[in-house]
């Protein structure tokens, strides 16, 4: 008998991050583990746990199941921080949770291998650098035989989802009370039910609009020593496994809060709106001897009849589906502006898709990325990234990869 339905959605973000390390810990288990990988192989849990995903929520209670014996089923509840749910192939885990929390339910999924946690923490925990903790503990790549296996089962998933109705957004989690041993039903010798209390998506109010929030506008400044390669020593990696988090494990734990569909676009349009008006100030100040004329997309700035600057808010009527939100024209020079809003003040982690970054290397040095801090406060702040294709190739901003085209 069932009780109730609860619907989760996944965190796209999170199974991703997930995903993205997946690589790196198959070349620790084929050269440090390498009787636990080739089981792996054999059993089809490769192919299970490139399908791992993440769904996060306010509150975790597992039902423990254990059956004894023939006539007797004990059962506990717990509240949990995160959890692997093998028959599902999910990762549970409360909003509140640490990567420590991810890493080690994570792991779990591989089998129960000494030191795997620690290895997975601390790659997850720093992903730019995963390429110098793997040199640093002397891991190489996967032979090409194990490279061309891994293709043949990611196209073998990708050709699943394909198949798959793709506008499915949530998961559902049928959740039963009831013993099924009360049915008749034969119980397996250990089962989890998760019990949702509530559906976790969190709704988004600004403090003050737009129109009201102080004008902080910032040139993206490059923190870090250019022309200086960052390694990591020996001493480095043990020690990472005991430190706070760096900033980008900080953004990356901000990111556990699962907000609305409606609230990130609310998000996005507020930080539009904002990112608008900044430039319509900035243009207005440069340019103080000329008439201001808006438009039914944007605003003109004349003089003597003649268009000096013209700027095209592309989604102020809405949602125009293009790769790019605002443009400027500047006597006769074309700038592109991809606005990317949070309402955190710090986070750093934000997506881009392959069409807006084809575009970004397209444009070169007439692209730029708006982002907007602290969307909907009054501590709101707008740092402009110029080129980011540039700055990415300069090992100035870190791109996490997606996946591989071939």
């Amino acid at each position: 008998m069932l009780e109730g339905v609860t619907h989760l959605k996944k965190d796209e973000e999170l199974t991703q991050h997930i995903q993205t390390i997946i690589p790196y810990i198959l070349r620790y288990l084929y050269w440090k583990e390498n009787e636990e990988y080739e089981k792996l192989k054999k059993n089809g849990m490769l192919e299970k746990i490139l399908k791992i995903e993440v769904h996060v929520t306010d509150n975790l209670i597992v039902t423990y199941s254990i059956k004894v014996n023939e006539w007797k089923t004990v059962s506990r509840k717990a509240e949990r921080r995160c959890i692997y749910h093998k028959d599902k192939n999910c990762i549970y885990m409360k909003r509140d949770s640490s990567i420590y929390d991810l890493a080690v339910e994570f792991s779990k999924a591989f089998g129960d291998i000494k030191g795997l946690d620690d290895f997975i923490m601390n790659v997850m925990s720093n992903i730019p650098n995963a390429e110098n903790i793997m040199s640093v503990k002397k891991i190489r790549q996967l032979p090409e035989s194990e490279e061309e296996i891994l293709k043949r089962i990611s196209k073998k998933i990708e050709k699943e989802k394909e198949e798959a109705d793709v506008t499915k957004e949530e998961t559902k989690i049928e959740v039963s009370k009831k013993d099924k041993a009360e049915e008749g039903e034969e119980l397996a010798e250990t089962s989890i039910d998760i019990q949702v209390k509530k559906e976790g998506e969190k709704e988004w109010t600004p403090e003050i609009p737009p129109e009201k929030a102080p004008i902080r506008v910032e040139e993206y400044k490059y923190t870090h020593e250019e022309g200086k390669e960052t390694e990591i020593t020996d001493e480095e990696v043990k020690l990472s496994d005991r430190k706070s988090a760096t900033r980008s494990h900080r953004d990356w734990e901000r990111s556990i809060e699962v907000l609305s569909k409606k609230a990130k676009e609310d998000i996005g349009r507020w930080g539009e709106e904002y990112a608008y008006r900044c430039v319509k100030d900035e243009m207005t100040k440069k340019y103080p001897d000329t008439s201001l004329l808006d438009t039914e997309q944007g605003f003109k700035l004349e003089k003597d009849g003649r268009v000096i600057v013209e700027v095209v808010w592309l989604n102020k009527n809405g949602e125009s589906g293009q790769h790019y939100d605002i443009k400027i024209t500047e006597n006769k020079d074309e700038i592109f502006i991809e606005v990317k809003s949070t309402k955190e003040d710090e986070k750093a982690l934000f997506q881009v898709s392959k069409d807006q970054w084809r575009l970004m290397k397209e444009k070169g040095n007439k692209f730029y990325i708006y982002r907007v801090y602290g969307a909907g406060t009054e501590r709101v702040k707008l740092e402009k990234i110029p080129n980011p294709a540039k700055l990415w190739k300069e090992g100035k901003i870190e791109a996490y990869p997606i996946c591989i085209v071939l």
